[in-house]
């Protein structure tokens, strides 16, 4: 492996010399090409020519020809495009996507592929059920590895080229409308539904099992900050300025399954990795405004995290690596492990059975319908971006503040509540409704 003049290694092939430059020596063995170097003072930009350059060349050298596999030019182009620049999460994505596809053109060569083909793959994997987003992620997948190919010269087309996809499928208006129509809330909680949870999670403290409680404050951050899961989870205690009552997100922690190695090569047996990550989007780094609530809740956990490294001492943390690159992380078990968006969603899960149980007994004591309580640790965003449009805050804060990369996307967060809508409505009506 090259390294730079920090001893730090660069990559496979590549130096840093001692006037600055970075030097890309490329050897191509069967070739016949002489070697050379690429020059730069910009590391990626090295990497980038080198990478388009032996993109040309690979079709010229045995076993980079037409004839090969969809499936192993798709290994090939992730060795050689992809891996060393996206993230494990990017990287788990193209993996799904990709392998979705596989049954229906995996096995058939490049140069086989025609556009029929993937049209036929679209509607098998429609038949199959999968979801439009899916099924978009996939085709986008294919058409990145076909275009590479075609630019190579490997095959004389893109046969993906004139394939496009829209995100809503294709059909008639329904006559009647159907129930996911009509279910405007979708998983936006209610003032009601918001109540019963949080009341439930707080648990009843003079119970000695209160305990199983533990992690009411995380709800209640989530519910009166908008953050995603990963990103209230990645927050060190530096993150949060208590004077000035804001806090900074920057990063984000996710489980993610790897495929490959930190040399690029690909696993035999992919494995789960826990890790903190800068978040997919610019906008996603911002500064939250935090109201009293929220100060509170973090107090109280903080609290209660320091009871943690009391009662356990030395011990508490001890096998949490993401501890030692990122000291003070907030929400930890009582054993000082990283909680999970996983462990979160089990949470909601169990909070949620809770509620419905109580609300079924008493919905029949009642003899009235049942209204069962549907909640993911992603709910809590909804709600906190519908709530701040319907306070009357300006979209374009609302983005900023949630992070969201278009005013487009604010929008499609925000569910007005029913009772909400009909209270305005009602102001309408009687500044209106008398005219004839």
């Amino acid at each position: 492996m090259g390294k730079n003049l920090k001893g730090k290694e660069i990559g496979k092939g590549i130096r840093q010399r001692k006037d600055g430059r970075y030097e890309a020596r490329i050897t191509i063995k069967g070739s016949g090409k002489p070697p050379f170097s690429i020059y730069g003072t910009n590391l990626q930009q090295v990497k980038k020519q080198r990478n388009m350059y032996l993109a040309e060349v690979l079709p010229g050298i045995p076993g980079f020809d037409s004839s090969m596999s969809v499936s192993k030019w798709y290994e090939k182009w992730m060795e050689l495009y992809k891996v060393r620049n996206l993230k494990a999460t990017t990287i788990r994505n193209y993996e799904d996507g990709f392998r979705r596809t596989e049954e229906y053109i995996g096995y058939m060569k490049l140069v086989d592929i025609k556009p029929e083909h993937i049209l036929d793959m679209i509607k098998k994997l429609e038949d199959e059920g999968y979801a439009r987003t899916s099924i978009i992620q996939s085709l986008s997948v294919v058409h990145q590895m076909f275009e590479r190919a075609a630019a190579s010269k490997m095959i004389p087309s893109d046969p993906t080229a004139e394939v496009k996809l829209s995100v809503e499928a294709p059909g008639e208006v329904l006559a009647e409308p159907t129930e996911e129509a009509l279910d405007v809330k979708e998983n936006c909680l209610s003032t009601d539904e918001s109540h019963r949870f949080l009341e439930t999670i707080k648990g009843d403290r003079g119970d000695p099992e209160g305990s199983i409680y533990r992690y009411e404050e995380l709800f209640l951050i989530l519910m009166h900050t908008g953050m995603r899961i990963g990103e209230v989870l990645a927050l060190q205690w530096r993150d949060v300025n208590f004077d000035e009552k804001y806090l900074r997100v920057y990063k984000t922690l996710n489980r993610v399954k790897l495929y490959y190695d930190k040399q690029g090569k690909k696993l035999a047996e992919p494995y789960y990795v826990t890790q903190i990550t800068s978040p997919k989007k610019k906008k996603s780094v911002r500064i939250i405004p935090l109201p009293d609530i929220a100060i509170e809740a973090f107090l109280s956990w903080k609290e209660k995290q320091n009871q943690d490294k009391k009662v356990l001492g030395k011990k508490w943390g001890t096998g949490n690596d993401l501890l030692k690159k990122y000291p003070g992380l907030i929400f930890t078990t009582s054993t000082g492990m990283s909680y999970l968006p996983g462990n979160a969603e089990d949470e909601c899960e169990r909070i949620k059975n809770i509620v419905n149980k109580q609300e079924a007994l008493e919905a029949e004591k009642e003899g009235r319908e049942a209204e069962m309580l549907d909640v993911t640790p992603h709910s809590f965003r909804h709600t906190f971006v519908t709530r701040c449009v319907q306070s009357g805050m300006k979209p374009d804060t609302v983005g900023k503040i949630s992070g969201h990369s278009t005013q487009k996307m604010t929008e499609y967060y925000t569910h007005l509540e029913q009772g909400y809508v009909k209270d305005e409505y009602k102001r309408y009506d009687e500044k209106y409704g008398k005219e004839s």
